[in-house]
């Protein structure tokens, strides 16, 4: 057993991950987060004789890898050539050399000495039901100081699988590649992985890895522990989403030892059992689950079964309760601007915060349509919430006071596109739902039309700021999460 793994309270290390070209290892070598623990260097399109200048360079630890393609790298020779660079590594005095398990080099671990030995193991195509299996054959291995065990995660319960194998052990590196992989990336020190791997550079070495920097700034990766309770955030695609940057900056305001976390994955399935094994206090869903999770629940507020979508879940025990804090959120923002009472309102969308809309507004004495591309989406919706439907391209001579966007068309990072032409713009009033950017192209479009404009920022951070004191029971720092959202 490593040095590093004997001791079980050593923190997980954060390693800074680069590779490239050698005259790009050597500028990114040099721009490499200083607070980051040791540095994984990729030599897959090294020369040899360019090995010992670049390991020899950096004041931290050395991680030295030379991956093949067919191992997700870029190293085309043969193993002759690669072990002389993983060798030329070792005597320029890199402390840890990464060999696959399985790999020839693999078999002759002396030729590597005096680093230490990380044996890999990776999965670019998912997480065999049989990972713990696979990784108890690593362990035969003689010689090795860390094992690494990276699959790709697929599904949420693949999240759970890392977590389980971490704790089998003490001396194992553990995640998942892959969008849905990037929680267990950040929660690697909650579940007791001996060290991370975090994008050194602008560009990433693997799927799904996040930067060092996000890691120490947003996700407060040094503070986390067993003992930090988790929420997050679920849905498809994530990449866009503020909302960790939001809750974890509320979390430090408060110094509260909570973390919020993206969950990103195609499909609710195992919702609950995810949450329960993991012990997630709380999710925020967003598109396009908000409907879809309501099998998931064992019990809802009232106002998720009007609507038919909750945008967030409570975890209490074993059961999930559903809530809605897009409603009111959504509403408070308008109320403020302008009466609502006999409006007539265009509602561009028939998903979950849609529905909000279509429910809400008619109560607050608005005339309601609904316009989707689907046609039967919006019938749909029309026909639940007891409003009108129009076909899309009738939108261009329908006269209304007030158009509501609720469809991602504009949002980070497919700026510029529009969800209806700007000569459709009309009224008093157009209200964008859309935050991350707060000025859409819509917008820019209203205004150049004399025509007033509301964006999705006061709306997200309402939202947001019910869903924080839900999860955690303490008032949200409300003055916070709008410093955050408006100097983005």
């Amino acid at each position: 057993m490593s040095e590093l793994a004997s001791q079980k309270n050593e923190p997980c290390r954060l390693i800074a991950s680069i590779g490239g070209e050698p005259d790009h290892l050597v500028s990114a070598l040099s721009l490499v987060d200083p607070r980051t623990d040791w540095i994984e260097v990729r030599l897959d399109q090294v020369p040899k004789d360019a090995v010992q200048s670049l390991i020899a360079a950096p004041s931290l630890p050395i991680v030295a890898t030379c991956r093949r393609k067919q191992d997700g790298g870029q190293f085309e020779g043969d193993e002759i050539e690669r072990g002389s660079r993983l060798e030329a590594a070792s005597r320029a005095g890199a402390a840890w050399i990464d060999l696959e398990w399985g790999s020839d080099l693999a078999r002759h671990l002396q030729r590597f000495s005096p680093a230490r030995i990380i044996l890999s193991w990776h999965d670019f195509n998912g997480t065999p039901p049989d990972l713990g299996a696979r990784f108890q054959a690593m362990r035969a291995a003689s010689g090795i100081s860390l094992f690494k065990v990276v699959p790709t995660a697929r599904r949420l319960h693949d999240l759970v699988a890392i977590r389980d194998l971490l704790r089998e052990t003490d001396d194992l590196i553990a995640f998942a590649m892959g969008e849905t992989g990037v929680a267990s990336r950040v929660l690697a020190p909650v579940w007791g992985s001996r060290a991370i791997y975090a994008a050194g550079a602008e560009q990433a070495t693997a799927p799904g890895q996040v930067s060092v920097g996000a890691l120490l700034d947003q996700y407060r990766f040094r503070s986390l522990s067993p003992r930090t309770r988790m929420s997050g955030l679920l849905g498809r695609p994530l990449g866009h989403s503020l909302s960790p940057r939001l809750h974890n900056e509320a979390y430090a305001t408060l110094s509260l030892d909570w973390v919020y976390v993206p969950f990103e994955s195609e499909s609710v399935e195992d919702l609950r059992d995810f949450m329960i094994a993991l012990e997630i206090s709380g999710v925020s869903v967003t598109l396009p689950h908000k409907e879809q999770v309501l099998s998931e629940l064992d019990e809802m507020e009232p106002l998720v079964r009007d609507l038919g979508a909750a945008n967030t879940i409570v975890r209490s025990g074993g059961r999930l309760r559903g809530h809605n804090t897009d409603a009111e959120a959504a509403l408070a923002p308008l109320r403020k601007r302008i009466p609502l009472q006999d409006k007539k309102v265009v509602l561009l969308g028939a998903g979950g915060a849609a529905r909000a809309f279509a429910f809400m507004l008619p109560r607050e004495g608005c005339t309601v349509t609904v316009y989707n591309r689907t046609e039967e989406r919006a019938k749909a919706l029309a026909c639940q919430a007891g409003i009108a439907w129009g076909r899309w391209n009738d939108l261009a001579a329908d006269p209304y006071d007030l158009l509501i966007q609720t469809t991602p068309v504009g949002m980070h990072p497919r700026v510029e596109e529009m969800p209806v032409p700007r000569e459709w713009l009309r009224g008093s009033l157009i209200y964008d739902i859309i935050y991350n950017p707060a000025e859409t192209a819509l917008l820019r479009a209203a205004r150049s039309r004399g025509i007033e404009t509301l964006d999705g920022v006061e709306m997200f951070v309402g939202q947001a700021a019910a869903q924080f004191e839900l999860f955690t029971g303490v008032n949200a720092p409300r003055e916070t999460m709008n410093r955050v959202m408006r100097t983005v």
